[in-house]
């Protein structure tokens, strides 16, 4: 898939937005903090010019292209293997996505593949492992589901000798043998969003924040949406989390999107609204909108769900996504799976987030990456396709 190029016009564009319209504060932008020295030119601190310039570096380098690869060595497929797939829920995109590559892949490397869908439901994504394991599967493929709901049956699994590869599953890592990826890009996606949100509102960032915390993904998001918030209050610049509400998964199409209104009605001052993930932020943008919410200001979430991008396409409330390539995940995670049962050692599999706004998407459909990862895995394990 083609992305829109124009990486130095981007670059300039980002570095535009942060010295122009920062420079329009004025008494928090001229404040300086112990040590540092004030600019004759639009009154800023040494300390608030080098940190929008990191801000601003941090947003180009996560919209530019990607250039990463999937791994080009790697083991033959080892025959004769059973593997489930098990999302949170198939109708949460941002984990379905994942699973549907991971089932492809595997029938792609000649594996008896079984998926469950769990719809959400803790006690059903328990018994969907338990049933890999009464079926002697020989791997297990779990997407964007909570360790700590599924701890039991995931130690049931460890002591039955299968392997257990997961994506944004958090958790102790003894219970997984691979996670995809590190918890740390996660909180890198919630420091990204901070960034771009910052520019975007020509930084004057007064943030409402819809975290929905039942993910533990989230509450890394949160943390790394925190850590800039206080970088750039740090440095004199004009950055606020006024409110952080939180929703629960069941309440996404029910209680969720009133409470989003009620949130943005109670802090008119906002400038940006930060939705833990693409999912939720739908069903509050659809509430919000007849109620004249989304005239001022505008949002970010996460996950790169289809519908998403297609309101970035249009210019609409939501401006920017952040994402890990859905084909990419699930191929690597049966790759992971593959190197294990040969014995061999788990790899870096090349996974790295994307920062997805209007002059990057495609034209249309989903975004899969700036890398043909599937043609890449299939490739690696000596499979034709595309």
């Amino acid at each position: 898939m083609q992305v829109i190029r124009g990486s130095l016009a981007a670059l300039a564009v980002v570095a535009a937005v942060f010295a122009a319209g920062c420079g329009s504060s004025k008494s928090a932008d001229t404040s300086t903090s112990s040590g540092s020295s004030t600019a004759s030119s639009g009154g800023k601190s040494a300390d608030l010019k080098a940190f929008e310039a990191k801000a601003a570096k941090t947003v180009s380098d996560a919209a530019a292209k990607q250039t990463t690869t999937p791994p080009t060595t790697g083991p033959k497929p080892v025959a004769g293997k059973s593997i489930f797939v098990i999302p949170c829920a198939a109708a949460a995109e941002g984990c379905a996505g994942p699973a549907r590559a991971a089932a492809e892949a595997g029938k792609a490397i000649g594996w008896k593949t079984t998926q469950i869908d769990p719809a959400g439901d803790p006690s059903k994504q328990a018994a969907a492992i338990r049933q890999a394991i009464a079926a002697k599967a020989d791997g297990i493929v779990i997407e964007a589901i909570d360790a700590q709901s599924i701890t039991e049956p995931l130690k049931q699994a460890k002591a039955a000798g299968i392997k257990v590869v997961t994506f944004a599953s958090v958790g102790p890592k003894e219970l997984f043998d691979q996670d995809l990826p590190e918890v740390s890009a996660f909180e890198e996606e919630g420091y990204i969003m901070a960034a771009s949100l910052y520019g975007a509102t020509n930084g004057d960032m007064k943030l409402v924040m819809m975290t929905g915390t039942d993910s533990q993904v989230v509450n890394y998001r949160v943390a790394g949406t925190e850590k800039f918030v206080k970088e750039c209050q740090a440095a004199g610049g004009k950055c606020e989390i006024l409110v952080k509400k939180n929703y629960g998964i069941p309440e996404i199409t029910t209680t969720a999107p009133q409470l989003a209104v009620d949130t943005v009605r109670q802090h008119p001052d906002l400038t940006a609204l930060w939705v833990g993930y693409d999912a939720s932020a739908l069903f509050m943008y659809k509430a919000l909108a007849p109620a004249g919410l989304t005239k001022k200001g505008l949002a970010g979430a996460f996950d790169a769900n289809a519908a998403n991008l297609d309101l970035i396409r249009a210019d609409g409330f939501q401006k920017f996504d952040l994402a890990l390539a859905p084909e990419w995940i699930g191929y690597g995670q049966v790759d992971s799976l593959n190197r294990q049962f040969a014995g061999e050692k788990t790899v870096d599999e090349g996974l790295k987030v994307k920062l997805l706004n209007k002059s990057n998407l495609p034209a249309k459909g989903p975004w899969v990456g700036d890398t043909n990862s599937k043609a890449a895995f299939l490739k690696l394990w000596g499979k034709s396709g595309n």
